[in-house]
């Protein structure tokens, strides 16, 4: 899995396990200059971030982002008919970023392109809820895609949702593909649960074109700083740009939305449950959690496992951090496993017991499917199947209860050693969530750090890759649930 050492060396982060993820402080305004440098940054250097054109135009998100999900299709079949209400699920390459029979069902396809300096954006649908706005949108270019130095989109996309930057918030989701040499599409998944959208809101889709000698980068970021902070553009500034806007209404859905306003506080850090929300588009609860006098504070979000009624355990999707707002700082977990029938959510905390600087590993035999891998007392990984594709492993798994972090599985051959898919600078991990499933698909793709288009090592391949992979682990988690401190939800 490609490494982000990038923004925690930066910031002089050595060990989260140091700390407790909830009381942890760190300046944002250094997160911001360390990331616009970065996105600022030299072409040379620029293009170490942006290996991977799927990836391209989600620089940010690459910088700061934690683990994107993302969820596949069931068949080509299927993928066609949804194709023909959302035209980015129209190929193979697409993933769902929620379910994708909701996304059909109450989606609005606005159609709106603009054209300026040989590129042409176009807004093709928006599916919006209490929990998401999911925004997909086109680009295409009558020469290059790409700058020709650095590899980079030559157009930068930003998104406002009521004049504020969509991404603000916690817990975002961005995919897209290349559709031919002068096509992209893509998909993002804005969660506004901590937000105050009102049911019609405006929705903006701004595309910074850069050129091809980056003559213009200084103007272009200027403008983009400007938005960000919320800053109206000039006339001048609005010819330079593809801009457009289109008036959204998200209130049809709450016909399918149980929304439940909370005030439950949790354990000792200011921390409050405000909100749980269950749309279409997926569960969350929301946290808010009041932090100290300094504006510029980054807020960790809670450790706890989620339980109902019954025992059940369900997966938490997203533990990422958030930025403060007037002294308040918003968290919305996603939930998986969540149904209309639920009454009561458990929340409870747990710690981390031992630390090592060798953890334990769990290992098991890829032999006869499902097989599981017991992370601790709380719950396993069940891994349901493995398959290959040149460059790529891909396991099947889901989880038995409760575990406190996605699994890292780890490849070995039949003496024991580790099959490395390229080592951690040339492999980039992907989990995909299947929702109707509750369940995910892990793919480590290889993916060379310094040429993209060198050609496939045979050891990467296919076939040299299954007859390699002899067993299967992840690691252990020595964590304590504290039912003790259990924090109930009544949801009926």
């Amino acid at each position: 899995m490609k490494t982000k050492k990038s923004l925690a060396e930066d910031l002089e982060i050595r060990s989260l396990e140091d700390m407790t993820i909830s009381t942890l402080r760190v300046d944002t305004k250094k997160i911001t200059d360390i990331v616009m440098c970065r996105l600022h940054a030299e072409p040379q250097e620029r293009s170490i971030l942006m290996k991977r054109k799927r990836q391209r135009t989600i620089l940010l998100a690459a910088v700061i982002g934690t683990l994107a999900f993302t969820t596949v299709f069931a068949s080509a079949a299927f993928r066609e008919k949804i194709g023909e209400i959302i035209s980015y699920f129209q190929s193979e390459e697409a993933v769902e970023i929620s379910n994708i029979e909701q996304l059909a069902a109450w989606n609005h396809s606005v159609g709106k392109s603009i054209s300026k300096d040989g590129y042409t954006l176009s807004l093709d649908n928006v599916a919006a809820d209490d929990n998401f706005v999911h925004v997909f949108y086109t680009l295409q270019a009558e020469n290059a895609l790409y700058n020709s130095s650095t590899g980079e989109p030559n157009v930068w996309v930003m998104c406002l949702l009521n004049g504020a930057g969509a991404d603000m918030d916690n817990h975002n989701t961005y995919a897209g593909y290349q559709v031919n040499e002068h096509t992209l599409k893509f998909a993002a998944k804005y969660n506004i649960a901590g937000l105050e959208l009102s049911d019609n809101f405006q929705l903006e889709l701004i595309g910074l074109p850069y050129d091809e000698q980056k003559s213009n980068i200084q103007q272009m970021n200027h403008i983009s700083t400007k938005v960000y902070a919320g800053e109206t553009l000039t006339a001048e500034e609005l010819e330079q740009i593809l801009y457009m806007n289109a008036e959204i209404d998200k209130s049809a859905v709450k016909i399918n939305t149980v929304s439940k306003e909370l005030n439950i506080p949790l354990w000792g850090n200011e921390t409050t449950l405000t909100k749980f929300i269950y749309s279409p588009f997926g569960s969350q609860l929301v946290a808010s959690t009041k932090s100290d006098s300094d504006p510029e504070t980054m807020i960790g979000p809670e450790q706890f496992a989620v339980f109902d009624e019954h025992g059940n355990s369900l997966d938490i999707l997203n533990n990422d951090f958030v930025l403060k707002k007037d002294g308040v700082s918003n968290n919305a977990y996603e939930l998986l496993r969540v149904t209309p029938q639920i009454k009561q959510l458990h929340l409870v905390p747990f710690v981390f017991t031992e630390r090592h600087e060798s953890p334990e590993i769990v290992k098991n035999t890829v032999e006869n499917f499902p097989l599981e891998l017991e992370v601790s007392e709380y719950g396993k990984v069940v891994v349901t199947g493995i398959s290959f594709r040149d460059g790529e492993i891909a396991v099947d798994y889901y989880k038995d209860g409760f575990t406190a972090a996605e699994p890292a599985f780890i490849f070995y051959d039949g003496s024991g050693e580790p099959v490395e898919l390229g080592g951690k600078l040339n492999c980039t991990k992907y989990v995909d969530v299947h929702y109707e499933t509750n369940s995910y698909t892990a793919r480590y793709v290889y993916a060379s750090a310094e040429n993209e288009n060198a050609a496939m090592p045979t050891e990467f391949r296919a076939p040299a890759l299954e007859q390699q992979l002899q067993q299967i682990g992840v690691f252990g988690e020595n964590i304590k649930l504290d039912f003790d401190k259990k924090v109930t939800v009544n949801l009926g």
